[in-house]
């Protein structure tokens, strides 16, 4: 993907905390207009993982439970989805409020063809039947 519309002009990028245009002779990997939105878009964005991650791991647990077969599993997904759903529709409208935009985030990840779980696991542990986290260290 480019940053050039259908006309073959270059369209304004945007900070992806507070919406401010971003230079177009900056690097085109950047995706803040400086250090204090950048800081600020990951504060947020580790504060809501935090707030958010008991509800998504739940979900994703009990996703294949049945009403009458684990009716507590059932249930637990059933609100964990539902407040994950409120969760993220609050997020949305607090970030059209400010300007902040995490799809410019998404789309830049996209763009490098790298993804974060690439980035962040050993090359030994993707074939290992163990997650990567629960390895032993060599050096321990």
């Amino acid at each position: 993907m480019s940053n050039v519309h259908a006309n073959h002009e270059p369209h304004e990028r945007r900070c992806a905390q507070c919406g401010a245009a971003i230079p177009a002779d900056a690097d085109r990997r950047k995706l803040y207009c400086d250090a204090k939105c950048k800081r600020a878009f990951h504060n947020v964005s580790q504060c809501r993982g935090q707030e958010i991650m008991a509800f998504l791991e739940a979900q994703r647990r009990y996703c294949n439970a049945k009403p009458g077969k684990d009716p507590e599993g059932y249930e637990l997904q059933r609100f964990a989805r539902q407040q994950f759903g409120q969760l993220l529709g609050d997020y949305l409208r607090a970030d059209k409020l400010s300007g902040r935009d995490a799809s410019l985030v998404v789309k830049a990840r996209m763009e490098e063809g790298v993804r974060v779980m690439d980035k962040r696991m050993p090359a030994k542990a993707q074939l290992s039947a163990k997650p990567w986290f629960m390895e032993a260290k060599a050096d321990a």
